[in-house]
């Protein structure tokens, strides 16, 4: 079988094994770095990109796309096309239209992209969702006071198709309303504004084929994703399956998905258990989440949700040994954590002294001047953490997350 990869990124997390398997043509940008094992027996295509202002993001050419693959996709042979990456999952589908090979989401991709869309979706079936207006381009310092009666006393306004987390506002005061309005006058129809939600985020992770879950997990987040940009760390730990918080996530996740009609494919959810316990939708993406929750999901329980989706997406069905720990697994818990950046200069670099695994991906060094992070892969740090026992990860984690700086800065 051809896989065709469209602006796929993380290849050192697929197995070898089922990547061998594959004739596979990459296309990615022109500049994106391909490890050697992926690029010496694949075909490298490289294209141009445009900026998005919807999702505020670049993603590949879709035209180019489409002219470059002209030869090489025929209807003779056995061709699929795989994008996990949120930028390009909307070129990537346009390929598979404009090919007319498998498509696994069926030409509804809008539905996971759209958080306006999918928020109406699930409030037609009385799922719980956050209070949400859309915007528009005519919207003045007079709607403040509309947007408060509408929402509430705090809002969020972001772009109703943004990829990490960018362009997030909080709104909590008329002040931050027209900061918002000035630093984005000539745009604002690209914007939603929500119900500020206070509590708890999760993430809900699944794999689905033929409209059966055959895996999913739940993790917790250390904060909110936007409050990475205000200097918060981040990470993510997964939630222990006899816990209560787990089976009620996971009860709630899988309505959303069945009102959604998510089908086949992996599915990153996100939502908050707020102040007031009450579980509430914010968004859900068709791909396998980010960072490193692949990774860790992998050690922890043995299952590689990246090897599940490239099976998903080239329409191999799924059996029950593929989602099972492999003989002799010895759980090893693990998670991830990133250390934002803080404008100014980098006094210093700091390693834990911990009996974890840790391995970083330093992205500052010392002395150097850096900019605030913009976006949730805008880090200065990322920490993976393996650990002995599932008792030894969490403390691990609420050490790192809130005592620990991995970066100190003037």
């Amino acid at each position: 079988m051809k896989i065709i990869f469209i602006g796929t990124k993380n290849f050192t997390f697929f197995s070898k094994q089922l990547l061998s398997q594959y004739d596979k043509t990459i296309i990615t940008s022109m500049d994106y770095h391909i490890p050697e094992f992926i690029s010496s027996d694949s075909k490298i295509i490289r294209v141009n990109e445009v900026y998005d202002a919807s999702s505020m993001t670049f993603k590949l050419n879709v035209n180019e796309c489409i002219e470059s693959l002209e030869s090489i996709i025929t209807h003779e042979e056995n061709v699929k096309v795989f994008c996990n990456q949120e930028a390009n999952l909307e070129v990537a589908e346009k390929i598979r239209q404009h090919f007319g090979v498998y498509d696994h989401m069926g030409s509804r991709v809008e539905i996971f992209r759209d958080k306006l869309l999918m928020k109406e979706t699930l409030n037609r079936s009385n799922l719980r969702v956050p209070r949400y207006t859309a915007l528009n381009q005519n919207l003045s310092v007079d709607d403040y006071e509309n947007l408060l009666e509408r929402l509430s006393e705090k809002f969020i306004i972001k772009p109703s198709c943004s990829v990490g987390s960018r362009g997030v506002y909080k709104i909590f005061n008329k002040h931050d309303f027209i900061s918002f309005i000035n630093d984005n006058s000539g745009d604002l129809a690209h914007f939603e504004a929500e119900e500020f939600i206070h509590g708890d985020l999760y993430e809900f992770d699944t794999v689905v084929q033929d409209g059966e879950l055959i895996y999913s997990n739940v993790s917790r987040y250390s904060c909110p994703m936007a409050d990475l940009q205000e200097g918060t760390t981040l990470g993510s730990i997964m939630v222990d399956r006899d816990e209560e918080i787990h089976k009620r996530i996971s009860h709630f996740g899988k309505k959303c998905l069945s009102s959604l009609e998510a089908l086949n494919g992996c599915f990153h959810m996100e939502l908050f258990r707020s102040s007031s316990d009450e579980l509430v939708f914010l968004e859900v993406a068709a791909r396998s989440p980010g960072l490193m929750t692949v990774p860790a999901y992998h050690r922890w329980e043995g299952v590689n949700m990246y090897d599940l989706e490239l099976m998903v997406q080239s329409g191999r069905k799924v059996s029950t040994a593929d989602v099972s720990s492999i003989s002799g697994f010895q759980s090893r818990p693990s998670f991830f954590i990133v250390y934002p950046k803080i404008a100014g200069k980098v006094i210093s670099i700091n390693t834990p002294v911990t009996d974890a695994e840790v391995d970083i991906d330093w992205q500052v060094s010392q002395g150097q001047l850096v900019e605030g992070t913009t976006t949730n892969i805008d880090y200065a740090a990322r920490f993976f953490v393996t650990c002995k026992n599932a008792g030894h990860a969490q403390e691990v984690f609420e050490w790192l997350t809130k005592e620990f700086k991995a970066v100190t800065y003037a």
